[in-house]
């Protein structure tokens, strides 16, 4: 996708692209571990205060924290490699840095080596495994110390 892309807060009406995004995501890299679950996963989460990327009117990208939390950072297949993550997630580092908090976490699936990779150049560092608390395979801890002067 050549498309130009932006990055904004999140509105009502993007509420349906993005679980549609996610729930793309989420069987294109997770659909062997969520067999009998992708039929009705719950991708309903408060995405009001989410970021987005957004390219000739489609949301193509979305991160959404909570407290010093990462909940989730998604971008579409053919977006990936143009920057839209590494922009998303550093509004979320910023908006975690402006509540106060010195270090952020997220969790991400073990075996994805591309989101390992992805954070590991970010400044992110591995701090163990546990599993999923609802499905059981395993989940990796990172933890982020915030850059006290970056600028929102």
């Amino acid at each position: 996708m050549n498309a130009k892309f932006k990055i904004r807060p999140s509105v009502g009406d993007d509420t349906k692209q993005i679980i549609d995004l996610v729930r793309s995501v989420v069987t294109e890299k997770y659909g062997h571990l969520f067999k009998e679950a992708l039929a009705s996963p719950d991708f309903e989460s408060d995405w009001a205060s989410s970021w987005v990327a957004e390219a000739s009117g489609r949301v193509v990208g979305v991160g959404l924290c909570a407290g010093d939390y990462i909940d989730d950072l998604w971008v579409a297949r053919e977006c990936r490699g143009l920057g839209i993550g590494g922009l998303i997630l550093s509004k979320l580092e910023t908006q975690i840095l402006q509540r106060g908090f010195k270090t952020a976490r997220l969790r991400i699936v073990a075996e994805n080596e591309g989101a390992l990779r992805f954070y590991l150049k970010r400044g992110w560092l591995a701090q163990g495994q546990s599993p999923h608390e609802r499905w059981g395979f395993p989940m990796l801890d990172m933890i982020k110390a915030l850059d006290q002067k970056k600028d929102p």
